[in-house]
């Protein structure tokens, strides 16, 4: 065991001498050997000066600690003295620590203690072992439990050693405790030489009322460390030795576990909120993952732990189905605050490194502007991320424990639910068409209904809303439908089609958007173009594009004459016509004419226009022509045919 310590720890330890120092006087031990050697100023605070000195006394604490558990009926083994028991805080974070494995049962050996040895033979509390094991195993906090070294010393004896140097503070989700070697373990005898000693761990738990009942067990392999060979020495022979430390050995083969008095609950200061959803990256490649994250203070000196539970959730024929609740985490982290004053509510923590984190004390560690830059909150964290295959959805909560002794309470976490990746999409047929024509009853537009139809997953956990657009210009800026344009009005039923009711030729779209846990997924319809029946094209009828009246053209052989009809309008706007075609022919309509061609000996120009330029042909008599005329909107076509024109 290490008899000094680095200046890292040393306000820490000032405390531990002068607080220890204060109970052995307050306890009645006579203080005078090491009084004595303190000034007139040092004895009106009087405290250990280094960690040889305190340890001459650790006897004198061990009975003080025994002797308060005795006297007491409700403290289950826990006295003001237990913490003055507790492991030196250099060693912990050293590097001769023994770890174990609760999985593989394993005990490692540090490097330097297989290499050396351990201890000396007829070493008596010369070394003490330092172990280190994850506090919470299953279902089960090692804490709780009493622990005991078995071990078979190189002479052959069995023997097993109590454990009470126990420390659940310096790590977060660790169970430190040590295992000071006694004689017995190191075996002093005139014959002895280098010799092995094998030790086992094991953490257990009696039935209450019924010592004699195991309810618990978990042990450790066993591991083998050497005992160094010394020179015997019979101490009976030399002098009568007044070890105090043989009472700690007592106290420790003995002596009760230390537990505690009734827990606090603890306050969570940041609970989980409500998310979104989780995507398996086909939607948002940046909602595969999330972090869930709490935070709790507990105001006494218990221990928190944090317990994640998990329900999972998945789609099955497009229902929600539930599986069966889980724990999945059990783990305390530290981040580093971002409080830009002190919050009287919290509990900061100072780094020591390595791992180690303190209290922070204003007093101690300076005032917090200066500190926060090291200064921690404790939390858990539990990730999560979409993966194929393993269900990740589903509801997540933590219950945050904190423990004085066996006293342990809890408070529960808000519940936050990671639905199935939300997905809206048309269904089949269900988008709107390209076109849709209405009808007219005695001139006046019949009102048609257009609808789509949605697929929303998950359907049991999404609301689906619809908002209507139109527009009556081609690749017009669409605007909302705030008010119906008819009597029907615009249906939106919670569930997943919706349809509009219209008598307005124009462009009509729709936006179907999912709602899961406040997030919006939508989608967008294709445009529908609404139309009125078809009208023909309205022409002057028998009259020149100057409203005369059509007559006869008198011309002479070879000269030119124009032909030109004239429209009355109403077709104007995309809502009436996509364009309008002129075909122009000879001889009577009802006579079969037939069409003018460019290649025609009296074809000049206008072929397919309102104006059309021929010359007359030598030896013709007379000639008519006529044009037809045709309106053209989607997929329908109207058509006129214009009076006759005469060529004499």
């Amino acid at each position: 065991m290490k008899t000094v310590y680095s200046a890292e720890y040393s306000a820490k330890y000032d405390i531990l001498f002068r607080d220890a120092f204060k109970a052995l006087m307050d306890g009645g031990v006579d203080m005078s050997p090491e009084l004595d050697q303190m000034s007139e100023d040092e004895r009106k605070n009087p405290r250990f000066t280094s960690l040889e000195e305190y340890y001459t006394r650790i006897g004198d604490l061990a009975r003080l600690h025994s002797d308060n558990v005795k006297g007491s009926e409700n403290n289950e083994g826990y006295s003001k003295y237990s913490k003055y028991l507790m492991l030196p805080m250099d060693e912990i974070h050293g590097n001769n620590v023994f770890s174990i494995d609760p999985n593989s049962r394993a005990i490692n050996v540090p490097a330097s203690f297989a290499r050396n040895g351990v201890s000396i033979t007829g070493d008596e509390l010369a070394e003490t072992l330092l172990f280190e094991i994850d506090r919470f195993f299953d279902t089960t906090d090692l804490v709780t439990t009493d622990i005991y070294v078995q071990w078979t010393n190189p002479a052959g004896q069995e023997g097993a050693s109590k454990i009470t140097m126990v420390d659940y503070n310096s790590k977060p989700g660790k169970l430190l405790f040590g295992w000071p070697l006694t004689s017995k373990v190191t075996v002093e005898n005139a014959n002895q030489t280098n010799g092995q000693l094998k030790f086992a761990v094991r953490f257990f738990k009696r039935e209450s009322g019924n010592e004699g009942r195991i309810t618990y067990s978990l042990n450790t392999l066993p591991a083998t460390v050497m005992i160094k060979q010394a020179l015997y020495t019979n101490w009976n022979d030399l002098l009568d030795v007044d070890d105090p430390a043989a009472e700690l050995a007592i106290a420790i083969e003995n002596g009760p576990a230390s537990d505690g008095p009734s827990a606090e609950f603890p306050t969570i200061y940041q609970n989980l909120g409500a998310l979104a959803y989780l995507d398996d990256g086909n939607l948002d490649e940046d909602k595969t993952s999330v972090n869930l994250q709490v935070r709790a203070v507990t105001q006494d000196s218990g221990v928190r732990r944090y317990e994640w539970t998990f329900k999972p959730s998945y789609i099955q024929d497009n229902k929600v189905v539930t599986g069966t609740s889980s724990v999945v985490r059990k783990a305390e982290e530290y981040v580093l605050t971002t409080d830009s004053t002190m919050d009287p509510t919290k509990k900061y923590y100072k780094d020591l490194g390595e791992g180690g984190f303190k209290t922070y004390d204003p007093d101690v560690d300076g005032d917090f502007a200066s500190a926060k830059s090291n200064l921690f909150e404790p939390c858990s964290n539990y990730s999560v991320a979409w993966e194929e295959g393993n269900h990740v959805t589903g509801t997540y909560a933590v219950k945050v424990y904190n423990r004085v002794g066996k006293s342990e309470v809890n408070r529960e976490s808000a519940i936050v639910t990671i639905p199935h990746p939300t997905d809206i999409h048309f269904a089949e047929n269900g988008d709107l068409t390209g076109h849709t024509w209405l009808t007219a009853t005695e001139g006046v537009l019949d009102t048609k209904t257009i609808r789509v139809n949605t697929v929303a997953t998950p359907a049991a956990k999404t609301t689906t809303a619809y908002k209507w657009e139109y527009t009556d210009t081609i690749g017009g800026t669409m605007a909302e439908l705030m008010t119906p344009p008819d009597d029907e009005g615009i249906s939106v039923p919670q569930s997943v089609s919706a349809s509009l009711g219209i008598n307005t030729p124009g462009w009509y779209r729709v936006t179907a958007t999912a709602s899961l846990n406040e997030e919006d997924l939508y989608v967008v319809s294709s445009t529908c173009r609404v139309l009125a029946p078809i009208e023909a094209p309205a022409i002057y009828p028998d009259r020149n594009k100057d409203g005369d009246e059509q007559k006869a053209i008198d011309i002479a052989d070879g000269e030119q004459a124009a032909l030109e009809i004239q429209l009355l309008g109403g077709l104007e706007g995309p809502l009436k016509s996509d364009g309008v075609t002129y075909k122009w022919f000879r001889n009577k309509p009802d006579l079969n004419g037939t069409e003018v061609l460019e290649t025609d000996e009296d074809y000049i120009s206008g072929l397919n226009t309102n104006r059309l330029v021929i010359k007359k042909k030598a030896g013709d008599e007379f000639e008519t022509f006529y044009c037809v005329v045709t309106n053209i909107l989607a997929d329908k076509t109207a058509s006129t045919t214009s009076s006759q024109f005469i060529i004499v």
